[in-house]
């Protein structure tokens, strides 16, 4: 039953108790009510990376950007989610990653609760995220906290918008790929 039956279905039991004067209301407030929609509903512009693109963007980058984009890729992740992931998040048995927070530029560096309840999700990883991680951990896994970090500064990127600088606008725009945010409709990973 959805939220908008239940809703209905409550106020009309709520209407039967009430004791009404005699008037000319019908007897059920919602009677003869629909929904409708104000706006068309607008066609999807997902618009992924294809392969050829995502194996040019990963030729330009190196490291942890390397790692970092590549993951992006196969896991589909919000830049917000890469951002807040620690190493406790990585269920290596499972092959899993376990998004629960995210660490936007508004939050001023610290994690917050995903952007809708399903982002917080068990994502499994495909061989390319897993090569992503092991190849990372050379970088950050000893540390024990964060999994990618800002490059040039060794420390966990401070929200979602920083990361966008060095690993998009001068690698992947230079490129005439678009933007990061693509990486969101290249994998083929049910979230």
């Amino acid at each position: 039953m959805s939220a908008a039956t239940r809703s209905q279905n409550g106020v009309l039991a709520v209407y039967a108790v009430i004791p009404r004067q005699k008037t000319d209301q019908p007897a059920y407030p919602l009677a003869g009510w629909t929904f409708s929609r104000k706006d068309q509903v607008k066609e999807d512009d997902v618009d992924p990376f294809s392969p050829e693109e995502q194996r040019a963007i990963l030729g330009t980058l190196d490291g942890q950007a390397k790692n970092l984009v590549q993951f992006a890729f196969w896991t589909g992740m919000r830049m917000s989610e890469l951002v807040a992931l620690d190493w406790s998040d990585v269920d290596w048995l499972k092959a899993e990653v376990y998004v629960t927070r995210a660490m936007t530029q508004a939050a001023g560096g610290e994690a917050e609760v995903t952007k809708t309840l399903s982002g917080k999700r068990r994502i499994k990883l495909l061989a390319p995220a897993m090569e992503a991680l092991i190849t990372q951990k050379a970088h950050t896994f000893l540390a024990g906290n964060e999994v990618f970090q800002n490059p040039r500064t060794l420390v966990r990127w401070k929200g979602d918008q920083p990361i966008r600088k060095p690993c998009g606008r001068m690698q992947l725009r230079s490129q005439a790929f678009g933007t990061d945010a693509r990486t969101r409709h290249d994998t083929p990973t049910p979230r």
